[in-house]
């Protein structure tokens, strides 16, 4: 009879499993929409959806439409036998993500990524009352990068062409902007440097948790005029050199609720 109750018992395990598969197979995307949505606060969602769960397109988004990334995806089934969630971005060397996210019960890790996304995402990172916009195109790469209680890893990005303005009109141009990225002791610390363009920039990022931390100088590697003397001023007061050295700590938008 034991051995019965475990062959009964067994095969409802196995229906049940066959038909949340039926089910997860045929799930619209807008499903990890509504989830990624939630989970940056409203910043971030995904448009146009396509497909289903397991194998679906769609674009990157913000509710003012001002970012906008192609994205595809495969999940590997065989993956989920062994408690483990394997995403496939990418499909073909020209897409704007590509790499491998795989997510278990105590890490996540994102592998061999490559992505080129434009400047603009940084501004859904930044708080309302910070009125930046972002020009160009980031390209960030990793061989891996870790979550696991903290983050671990190590990526690089260049930003290309750099341009930052604010909501007077008042820009400053960087030129190409390279951004070496260090995660560990719970802390992600992003050390820029540019080359080109009418300013320099330099400095750290820090970010631990939701709080961000910046100590950026810039300063005009031309002889500075008055147009780029005001942009420069609008991030702080200007130095001697006609540079100036932003310093920032607070909160980042869009942190999970």
């Amino acid at each position: 009879m034991a051995m019965r109750g475990s062959a009964r018992a067994a095969a409802i395990l196995l229906v049940v499993a066959v038909v949340a598969v039926a089910l997860a197979s045929m799930a619209p995307p807008g499903i990890a929409g509504w989830w990624i949505k939630r989970q940056s606060g409203g910043t971030i969602t995904l448009a146009d959806a396509q497909g289903s769960l397991w194998s679906g397109r769609a674009r990157v988004t913000d509710p003012h439409g001002r970012v906008s990334v192609p994205l595809t995806w495969t999940v590997d089934r065989a993956s989920l036998l062994q408690g483990v969630l394997a995403l496939q971005f990418g499909n073909a060397p020209t897409d704007a993500v590509r790499g491998t996210l795989r997510i278990t019960r105590n890490a996540t890790e994102l592998t061999q990524v490559s992505a080129t996304v434009p400047a603009a995402i940084a501004s859904l990172l930044l708080p309302g009352y910070i009125p930046l916009s972002f020009g160009g195109e980031v390209t960030l790469s990793s061989a891996s990068f870790r979550f696991a209680g903290a983050p671990q890893g190590d990526a690089t990005a260049r930003w290309t062409p750099a341009r930052v303005a604010d909501n007077q009109g008042r820009a400053l141009y960087f030129g190409a902007v390279t951004a070496a990225i260090s995660a560990q002791d719970a802390q992600v610390v992003t050390t820029l440097e540019s080359r080109g363009g009418d300013t320099t920039l330099s400095g750290n990022v820090t970010m631990r948790g939701p709080t961000i931390v910046a100590d950026v100088s810039l300063s005009p590697r031309v002889a500075p005029t008055p147009p780029l003397l005001a942009a420069i001023a609008a991030f702080g007061a200007v130095q001697p050199d006609g540079g100036v050295r932003f310093r920032y700590q607070g909160a980042s938008r869009g942190t999970a609720r």
